[in-house]
């Protein structure tokens, strides 16, 4: 798992976490690490190099987003990988982040 935060804001208020290689139980903490440590208002999750997520790391996506959005900031992601997206789809992800969204 590799992962790299560019600095995509004049105002150094958003950031874009480039995630590379599988999201799992095994690899979500350095995830994590790096989003709590942001001061950011907004961090997109740029999944485009991700090639594997598990029930684990899509859990964690979806709580980082609630808690974003609890907290006044914005969590997305981006280019979702074909495989990625359908594991997604099939565990529900889109329907929950539908209903957390509203």
């Amino acid at each position: 798992m590799t992962f790299n935060v560019v600095d995509n804001s004049r105002e150094r208020d958003e950031v874009i976490i480039v995630i590379s290689g599988e999201l799992d139980i095994f690899t979500i903490g350095e995830v994590m690490n790096k989003i709590d440590e942001l001061t950011v208002r907004t961090c997109i999750l740029d999944f485009s190099g991700v090639t594997f997520i598990d029930s684990s790391g899509i859990g964690f996506v979806l709580r980082k987003i609630m808690d974003w959005q609890e907290e006044g900031r914005s969590l997305t992601f981006i280019n979702l990988q074909p495989a990625v997206h359908e594991v997604m789809e099939e565990m529900g992800a889109f329907l929950i982040l539908e209903e957390v969204l509203k």
